[in-house]
């Protein structure tokens, strides 16, 4: 995994210099295709919508029982994981009480529903274990996190590297028309 990674920076480069314009998912479906063909990323889409969300309160609770990080989506479950991890109401994860109509009894219910910012659904999952009897295994999402995380810094190089090649292109043709004008100036002054 490392090789592709290190194999794909000059690929990156290549594809800035020749001034190949790619949004975020046209990128790392090219980079999947060329250096990680082996990897499942059907999932990738909702982990990139979720980085492009940084600091907002974006992902449901539910995810965390969704990737193996907890076995209960029951509120005591999630709010017992958040503090293990020493994560902050506020600034890690949004609880919110929400009504619910009950289907078996008449009268509404309240509902805790957690939202956590992708930082702190990425620290939930970088420190989830393999549990027995685990239906979903949170190592394999965590590893396909890291290496959405490289992608992610090979996109922000290539725009860099895209954006430095258009100044450089647009600065010589500035260049030549000032010396184009520079060169009719004296003309029209006789």
């Amino acid at each position: 995994m490392i090789n592709a990674y290190l194999d794909a920076q000059p690929y990156a480069t290549r594809i800035a210099n020749k001034l190949q314009k790619l949004s975020l998912m046209e990128f790392f479906n090219d980079i999947h295709d060329k250096f990680y063909p082996d990897k499942d990323i059907t999932f990738m889409e909702k982990f990139i919508k979720m980085m492009q969300h940084e600091n907002e309160f974006c992902v449901p609770g539910e995810k965390l029982r969704e990737y193996g990080i907890i076995a209960s989506t029951r509120s005591s479950t999630i709010k017992e994981k958040l503090d293990s991890l020493g994560l902050i109401e506020g600034e890690h994860y949004r609880l919110q009480d929400v009504l619910k109509q009950s289907e078996t009894s008449r009268g509404i219910k309240y509902k805790k529903e957690y939202h956590l910012t992708p930082d702190a659904f990425k620290l939930c999952l970088m420190r989830a274990q393999r549990r027995v009897n685990q239906p979903v295994d949170p190592v394999i999402f965590a590893n396909y996190y890291l290496l959405l995380e490289k992608v992610f810094g090979l996109y922000r190089l290539y725009q860099l590297q895209y954006s430095e090649r258009l100044l450089s292109m647009k600065d010589g043709k500035i260049d030549r028309m000032q010396a184009s004008l520079d060169r009719q100036s004296p003309q029209q002054i006789v």
